[in-house]
């Protein structure tokens, strides 16, 4: 799977859009966590369609 990363500048451009502001490290650290967390989302969609497909199959062979 290859991921495409936002960059830390337009992180922090959109982070920063209103009055609070974060840090260089606090961007990198948001979208760390961001991009974990839709990972585990991946992960977990790929396996509920994953499951889904399978159970489609064991209907049709009955």
């Amino acid at each position: 799977m290859t991921v495409l990363m936002i960059s830390i500048g337009r992180c922090t451009e959109l982070l920063n859009k209103n009055e609070k502001k974060y840090t260089e490290q606090e961007v990198k650290q948001i979208r760390e966590l961001l991009y974990k967390l839709a990972n585990v989302e991946y992960e977990l969609f790929t396996k509920l369609e994953l499951n889904e497909r399978n159970n489609l199959h064991k209907g049709l062979d009955r």
